[in-house]
Formats: C-alpha cells, structure tokens, sequence
C-alpha cells in the first residue's frame, strides 16, 4: 500500500482486496513476529507496574500528585491518585473548600514532598471490576491509583485521621 493513501483509502483497499499477514507487521522483526503470533489472554503478561518505591516530585493536592520512578530501567514520571481518600479540590471555588483543599495539599507536602516513599500500585483485580483481568487501575483522568506509605503508616489513613479527607474507594469522584 502506497503510503501518499489516506487512512480512508488505505480502508478502502484493504476491505477491497485479500489481505496478506505481511500487511500487518511492517518494522517487526522475525522474533517479535513470533511473540506476537504466540500471544494469548493466558500467556501474556498484564503491564505491571514493578515499582514499590518513588520519589515525590510534586503534590498537586492532598490526594494526586507526581512521582518519579525506576520503570524497567528507566526513571519515569507518572501522575498518582491516592487510593482510599479524598481531600477537597483546589480548584473549588467555594472559598471554605479552598481553604481545607489548601490544607490538606499542606499537610501532604509535609509528609511527603520530595521524599521517598513506598508505593503499591492497584490493579483491577484489586479495585473495581475483577472482569478486566488484572488491568492496572487508573482514575478517569488516567492517573494511577496507588496506596502510599510513609514508613508503616498510610498516607490516606493518616489524612482521614487527621480530618483532611473522607475515605474513598472510587466510583463519581475520580
């Protein structure tokens, strides 16, 4: 297939003619062709993310922030939303919800900005909908959803004790 054909045409001519395997692998080499061509639901492993350690770079409020993290090798940034809690929006414009959203995203910093911490990333066999065969579980603004721990104690156990959040295990707020 000529590639000056739109996406449209390139439809068009495949519906149009046999298609070849071929068609479908240009730029794979030999050996990721038979991974591929071998792959099956139980065979192929869920994305996992295999890190229970991470740097916070920034607390955007008391629930979702950025870590850094070693990703296959590689140090890697993602975006975190706290899994069990949930602490005012920043964004509100109800100035008595600002205020406790300023708090909270205070009393976060202070725990964890810039420090290490340990973290499990949630998947959804352990959160939601079992049915999706252990996906990794992310809010609707595609953050992850993690628990977060400093030294024994849970980050969102400890902004629920201190009166910063609500428990919350996911459904209309993320």
């Amino acid at each position: 297939m000529g590639a000056c054909l739109s996406f449209a045409q390139k439809v068009q001519t495949c519906c149009a003619s046999n298609i070849d395997d071929d068609d479908y692998v240009d730029g794979l080499s030999e050996e990721e062709i038979q991974l591929l061509s071998n792959a099956t639901i139980e065979n192929t492993p869920v994305q996992a993310y295999n890190f229970t350690s991470a740097k916070i770079l920034d607390v955007h409020d008391g629930d979702t922030f950025q870590i850094a993290a070693i990703y296959y090798g590689q140090k890697t940034r993602f975006a975190v939303r706290l899994y069990g809690a949930d602490t005012p929006e920043m964004s509100s414009k109800d100035p008595v919800e600002l205020k406790a959203a300023e708090a909270a995203t205070e009393f976060t910093q202070g725990l964890i900005a810039g420090r290490i911490i340990h973290i499990e990333v949630l998947t959804n066999k352990k959160v939601y909908d079992k049915s999706k065969r252990g996906r990794v579980a992310k809010g609707k603004f595609g953050r992850l959803l993690a628990n977060v721990y400093i030294g024994e104690k849970s980050l969102a156990a400890e902004l629920i004790s201190q009166g910063h959040a609500k428990p919350y295990f996911g459904g209309s707020n993320d």
